[in-house]
């Protein structure tokens, strides 16, 4: 994609976390850290202002997302809700915008006040019942259930979900903040940071989606056969991306491969609305003075001897399977290992029976929530970082997490670790890093053995490759956005 400098400077970026129903996690997903450090480095080193809009029931974490930002750089950086939205710059507006605009606020007051209405309802229905209490010894946490509530209580909460779902209905067929933005924003361009962000289709303005990947739709028929619940909602994932090609927006990516085999493949925009940015490591600042000691975090998780540490979501492309089969060659070779892993095992069927089928409980740790001090004292810790995906958005970010603690990084040789290590003039075969293919455990378990014999050599390996990779910083992500945001911009 050729990057074109526009002639005039661009000034005010709208970012939109339209999700109509909450999204508690958003500080600690990717989406979360992308959309933060962008704004970041936006305004500190372009001057660009941010308008983020969300609505009122994601307001809380929104807030918190941005904090440093809100704090250190208040003209520059507005959170906008339906109930809380920026007026119109210039002159007066008519009547009959005032009452439009008055209108459009009414409507969202009356279904902010609904919505938390219903969801009080629902939280004093679920108190009388189903009360769990989890169970904390053994390999995984085992929840105990109260006895069942009764019809009626059973029945109140079936009716009040109901109202809850037609109240999102509602909310997304109204699509009051929406509407707003459109009113009130000052905003030329706005930044869907998710392409799934349903809302952002209301939005008339010139639009930039990101697309890290739709993984859901090259591993369709996993999906379905994991979960045929979710067939509907991917379904949606692509009508949606479809909606937003309709409307003229231009897809970014965070690597060319995924640009082709995801965006251009799934989707069908002109292949000139498409381009992409790489995305470098993402480190909470001074985060190594920060950590906790090893020996607590050990007794924090039950951590003991020397382990692996893959923190995903666990799905069909992650490919866990292969790290369990190399797992289990090195027990069966009497080596003491173990793997500490941050998703749910039941994510995946075949990798979860082959866990239970060959006893690897007393060898897998399974961690759920986990700060961001705990993430990264793991990696510090961890013998390696294992990261055996078929494939990913980008470089893998674990790949690049690990790396920053000085923890060896042993990764699939896929084609997105090779664009970005031939984007940084490395030779794959002799970057340093630790690679194998996806289907080879035999190949894994000898290189995670090698890192068991010299840890130290491992680091040494791929000190070049990590000042290269560390040497692309989000100031080079500014820079690309900024051009693009101003071509944007200017286009008729």
């Amino acid at each position: 994609m050729a990057i074109i400098q526009a002639p005039t400077r661009f000034s005010r970026l709208g970012i939109w976390l339209g999700f109509p129903s909450q999204i508690p996690s958003l500080i600690n997903e990717g989406i979360g850290r992308y959309v933060f450090h962008l704004a970041k480095v936006l305004i500190k080193s372009h001057s660009v202002c941010c308008e983020i809009w969300c609505y009122q029931v994601n307001v809380r974490v929104v807030r918190h997302l941005f904090q440093e930002l809100l704090e250190q750089c208040p003209g520059k950086i507005r959170i906008c809700t339906e109930l809380d939205t920026p007026r119109p710059a210039g002159p007066k507006r008519g009547a009959y915008d005032q009452i439009k605009n008055g209108g459009l606020t009414l409507m969202a007051v009356v279904l902010a006040a609904v919505r938390g209405g219903l969801f009080a309802l629902k939280n004093i229905s679920q108190s009388f019942g189903n009360r769990r209490r989890p169970r904390t010894r053994g390999p995984e946490s085992v929840e105990i259930q109260a006895p069942a509530r009764g019809p009626m209580a059973q029945f109140t909460s079936l009716v009040i979900s109901h109202l809850i779902d037609f109240w999102e209905s509602l909310n997304r067929a109204a699509n009051v903040l929406a509407a707003l933005a459109n009113a009130r924003s000052e905003a030329d361009v706005f930044l869907i940071p998710l392409v799934t962000i349903h809302s952002g289709l209301g939005l008339r303005k010139k639009l930039i989606a990101s697309l890290h990947d739709l993984f859901v739709l090259e591993y369709f028929n996993h999906f379905k056969e994991q979960s045929p619940a979710r067939v509907r909602q991917i379904r949606q994932v692509q009508l949606t991306g479809r909606n937003f090609v309709k409307k003229g927006a231009f897809f970014i990516s965070n690597s060319d491969t995924i640009r082709k085999s995801h965006v251009l493949r799934f989707l069908s925009p002109p292949q000139e609305r498409t381009g992409f940015v790489y995305l470098p490591v993402m480190v909470p600042e001074e985060i190594e003075t920060k950590l906790e000691p090893e020996a607590y975090l050990r007794e924090k998780f039950g951590i003991s001897g020397p382990f692996l540490f893959y923190p995903t979501q666990i799905r069909v492309y992650k490919n866990l399977i292969v790290l369990l089969k190399a797992l289990k060659m090195l027990i069966d070779q009497d080596k003491t290992i173990s793997l500490v892993l941050t998703g749910n095992m039941k994510g995946d069927n075949k990798s979860y029976y082959f866990y239970l089928e060959n006893k690897l409980q007393n060898h897998v740790i399974l961690i759920k929530k986990v700060t961001d001090y705990d993430l990264f004292g793991l990696y510090k810790y961890a013998l390696a970082t294992v990261v055996p995906t078929f494939s990913e958005g980008g470089f893998p970010f674990q790949g690049l997490e690990a790396m920053s603690m000085n923890t060896p990084a042993i990764m699939t040789d896929i084609p997105v670790v090779r664009e970005r290590l031939l984007f940084h003039g490395l030779d794959p075969e002799r970057s340093g890093l630790k690679l194998f293919a996806a289907d080879d455990p035999r190949r894994l378990a000898h290189l995670i053995d090698e890192v068991m014999r010299d840890r130290g050599q491992a680091v040494r390996a791929q000190a070049t490759v990590k000042e290269k990779l560390f040497s692309y910083t989000w100031d080079d992500v500014g820079r690309r956005y900024y051009d693009l945001l101003s071509r944007i911009e200017t286009e008729t």
